[in-house]
């Protein structure tokens, strides 16, 4: 969507999707406790040890909303590689 956005040149929704809070797709997806897309996100690089604009990460979305065992699996210091081979 970002990409096509661009190519039209539709600044503000490039804007809503680059979020200007610095929030990541991991990070909403995290938020939300949706494990299975959390998946897909670490499979395709996603990168767990990123902070938003007030040094938040993934698994500090995930733990703020109540999804402690999902955050424990987005701390920097754990694989992606399991991740990857989990199915939904």
């Amino acid at each position: 969507a970002l990409m096509l956005a661009a190519m039209r040149g539709d600044d503000g929704m490039v804007r809503v999707l680059l979020d200007a809070a610095g929030r990541t797709a991991l990070m909403l997806a995290a938020m939300r406790g949706d494990d299975g897309m959390v998946r897909v996100l670490l499979a395709a690089g996603a990168d767990r040890a990123r902070h938003d604009q007030r040094g938040a990460s993934a698994a500090d979305y995930a733990r703020r909303a109540g999804h402690e065992a999902l955050a424990r699996r987005l701390e920097p210091a754990a694989t992606s590689a399991p991740e990857a081979s989990k199915t939904p």
